[in-house]
């Protein structure tokens, strides 16, 4: 009740008795002792991460039951919210004031408060409630490889060989952080496996005809538009021992004096590939004549 009307009697004692009125109006002066009471909630809501600076998320109501002054509420972000970015509008709608990356922060526990405006010396009172703000993802990562770029794998490998395990990863969430592998040239004797990312041996490997091969590995995501970046893993074939010296040319000959000195030189002889210790049998002038 804010204020009251009341009828005061004067009654003397005579006989007969005399009596007046005069009607009092008392206004009650307002104390702010009341503090402001937010609406039940909950109160949450899911926006997706490129949001608009500006855009209204959702609107939270307090109610004060004092008057006047002491009656007006102000809204403000109170918590959870280091970087500034959410405001509240006077009416209680809280809207973006920053760019939102749900790579960064996927999820907001605001804490939002009310507060009166009592003139002073009183002081405000205030309330506050928990606001629940979940960003929704959009395909705005690509893959990223985080694998090595050189590899080494023996020739002669067998097919199906694993050579390394590529991997790229994506920090968008669902379809949008699925990756899957692909090699741009399918001629080279590898694969890449499209879910695990495996490159294995699919040819033969011969160090001797050709030994490095440069792979452009693709990796791309199911977003709608989908994403996707490259990288170039270098191979490189080690050597095995698979071929034998080869002379060149095949066959030799020489003739040598039968007083030649003991040491003395006759022919030089060469093999391709790796030197390897060989014995050679020699045609010879004489009998019991023997060369090394």
């Amino acid at each position: 009740v804010q204020h009251y009307i009341l009828v005061v009697q004067a009654t003397d004692g005579g006989i007969p008795a005399l009596s007046s009125t005069v009607t009092v109006y008392c206004n009650v002066v307002d104390l702010n002792d009341n503090a402001p009471i937010f609406e039940a909630g909950p109160h949450a809501a899911d926006i997706v991460e490129n949001t608009t600076i500006g855009t209204s998320i959702l609107s939270v109501t307090a109610q004060d039951l004092d008057s006047g002054d002491n009656g007006r509420v102000i809204y403000a972000v109170a918590g959870g919210d280091e970087n500034g970015d959410f405001g509240v509008a006077p009416n209680g709608t809280l809207f973006t004031r920053k760019l939102l990356d749900r790579e960064q922060k996927p999820l907001y526990n605001l804490i939002l408060s009310a507060t009166d405006s009592p003139l002073p010396p009183a002081l405000p009172l205030s309330s506050t409630v928990q606001v629940t703000v979940v960003l929704l993802d959009v395909n705005d990562m690509s893959p990223e490889f985080i694998s090595p770029t050189k590899i080494s794998i023996i020739e002669n490998a067998p097919s199906n060989t694993v050579v390394m395990a590529i991997k790229a990863v994506d920090r968008d969430e669902g379809r949008n952080g699925y990756v899957e592998y692909s090699l741009e040239d399918t001629t080279l004797p590898f694969t890449v496996g499209p879910v695990d990312g495996l490159l294995r041996v699919s040819g033969s490997l011969d160090r001797e005809l050709r030994s490095n091969y440069t792979l452009e590995v693709t990796a791309k995501d199911r977003g709608e538009p989908p994403r996707s970046s490259s990288i170039t893993v270098t191979v490189t074939v080690l050597d095995e021992n698979d071929n034998s010296p080869v002379f060149d040319p095949r066959q030799y000959s020489a003739t040598v004096a039968e007083n030649a000195s003991i040491g003395a030189s006759v022919l030089q002889v060469g093999a391709l590939i790796v030197l390897l210790a060989f014995s050679v049998s020699w045609n010879c002038l004489e009998q019991n004549q023997f060369f090394n």
